[in-house]
């Protein structure tokens, strides 16, 4: 994996204004992982993508990430600082393959899902999602007496049991953060993910980017790439003497 560079920052997030979450990501990591073909980034497993993220993530801001989650007690925000490791799963978990289970009298045979699971799922809403997930994953759900049940029809119970142990063989796909409110003392667990939080982190450091890169322009006569050039230590320093 290379580490990308302001310029490289800015194109994508050009190229990705107009694209969903799972496209980002899969432009970020062809761009960092110039290696991997895209067809092989879009069907490995998103723990093992989330993996990657994480990776591409420290590489840019540093080890060390904070952020902030609402309250659901009391409504009031709450800061929190980690470092990134922590919400790695160690050892990476392989590819889980086909998984298997039995429940409500069904063996239902199912694999996790890939980036090219959620390209088609756009903005459905959660329930939707879920419904859609398992009907690309569920490769067949069968009774006792050997008849074939549509992952369409599966019961609610079974869709749960299947949700779950998707969630089980891919961990690093569901992250959570224990978190306890100072405020109220609340104790929950907030989901964590990671592509949300790295682009939110790459649309605020194009947005200074681009205001260092008018400020410096009008100060100096700069071209775009001549400020994108400057490592941040000198960008901001020049930044500080446009202001004297």
């Amino acid at each position: 994996m290379r580490a990308l560079d302001a310029a490289d920052l800015l194109q994508i997030w050009e190229r990705c204004l107009q694209a969903g979450l799972t496209d980002r990501m899969l432009v970020l990591l062809g761009a960092a992982c110039p290696d991997v073909s895209p067809g092989e980034l879009t069907e490995i497993p998103i723990g093992r993508r989330d993996a990657l993220l994480l990776d591409l993530r420290a590489l840019l801001f540093g080890p060390d990430l904070t952020g902030v989650a609402d309250c659901p007690g009391c409504r009031e925000p709450l800061e929190f600082a980690l470092p990134a490791e922590y919400l790695r799963i160690r050892p990476d978990p392989p590819d889980p393959g086909v998984q298997q289970l039995e429940a409500g009298g069904l063996g239902v045979v199912f694999r996790v899902p890939t980036s090219s699971d959620l390209l088609p799922l756009g903005g459905s809403d959660t329930a939707t999602a879920r419904n859609q997930l398992l009907a690309r994953c569920v490769l067949d759900a069968s009774g006792k007496d050997g008849d074939h049940v549509g992952c369409r029809a599966l019961p609610d119970d079974v869709a749960a049991a299947v949700s779950g142990c998707m969630s089980a063989a891919d961990p690093q796909a569901d992250i959570e953060l224990a978190l306890t409110c100072p405020s109220c003392g609340h104790e929950w667990a907030a989901p964590f993910d990671i592509a949300s939080f790295l682009w939110a982190e790459i649309d605020a450091c194009v947005l200074r980017l681009l205001r260092d890169v008018h400020v410096l322009a009008r100060a100096y006569g700069w071209r775009e790439p001549d400020v994108l050039a400057l490592s941040p230590i000198r960008r901001s320093v020049y930044l500080e003497l446009s202001q004297q």
